[in-house]
């Protein structure tokens, strides 16, 4: 079992989101559900904050939130390092746009927070990304949802994705 790093991102997810904390590594919404099986040397914990004590961690009393953080650590043996990324999750029937707009509300939100939190200093050196799920039909590509994945793209780069797929980990590892 890997040992948790008590880096201060870790402590400022796990303090800060306390009460959204599942002891669980899957994220379930209606008929949406990924989950990750930590492998030799992660830690994962997994935060459910679309209720009513993650808007109010994150002061979102207004707007669109999205469903989960997940936080992975990773272990490096060669160099020797520690690896954090954190994911913003939304599980989405088939409304692609509004998923975005909840996953961009939340960074907004999120990312203020951290700019503010004893964690500033060491921003560049974890991940950040954003994963959609989306359980339902394929949305109809408009002039609108195009501008949304450039705003993703514009944040996240390339570590944004919308897939089927209910294993988040691959996506969490590259």
């Amino acid at each position: 079992m890997p040992r948790t790093r008590n880096t201060l991102l870790l402590i400022f997810l796990t303090t800060l989101l306390a009460e959204c904390k599942s002891n669980k590594t899957t994220l379930e919404e209606g008929r949406g559900k990924i989950s990750i099986s930590p492998e030799m040397g992660e830690v994962v914990h997994v935060f459910k904050i679309d209720n009513a004590n993650g808007r109010q961690a994150l002061q979102m009393q207004e707007g669109t939130i999205c469903d989960g953080i997940i936080f992975l650590g990773k272990e490096l043996e060669a160099p020797r390092r520690y690896i954090e990324t954190f994911c913003l999750v939304e599980l989405k029937g088939g409304n692609i746009e509004h998923a975005i707009k909840q996953i961009l509300n939340t960074h907004t939100n999120l990312w203020k927070l951290l700019l503010d939190s004893k964690c500033k200093d060491q921003l560049s050196t974890f991940k950040k990304k954003a994963y959609i799920y989306q359980h339902g039909s394929a949305p109809r590509q408009t002039k609108q949802l195009a501008a949304l994945r450039g705003q993703l793209k514009d944040i996240f780069g390339d570590n944004y994705k919308i897939a089927r797929e209910s294993d988040i980990g691959p996506f969490l590892r590259k």
